[in-house]
């Protein structure tokens, strides 16, 4: 019942978050590195947190279970990505 809301809130949000999540990953590219973290697994690591972020805060009363917080620390274990086919 929640999904297409749910799905355009984070569609939306991604044009916010993947360049914010792009110009820190410049900034910080040798920092990055070091940690073992490439820019794919920054980006995943910024959608898992903002996919936990809506689920506990504007969609709290619908999600029963939301995503646990994804530490930075845990960016180089991250598999997750955002693809083309991500809506909106």
């Amino acid at each position: 019942m929640f999904g297409v809301p749910f799905l355009l809130a984070r569609g939306l949000l991604l044009w916010l978050v993947v360049p914010v999540t792009f110009a820190l990953w410049l900034v910080g590219v040798w920092h990055w590195r070091r940690r073992g973290v490439g820019l794919g697994q920054l980006l995943g690591w910024s959608d898992l947190n903002l996919i936990a972020g809506l689920q506990r805060s504007v969609f709290r009363p619908v999600v029963r279970q939301p995503l646990d917080w994804t530490p930075l620390a845990g960016a180089p274990g991250v598999t997750h990505r955002i693809r083309i086919s991500d809506p909106v």
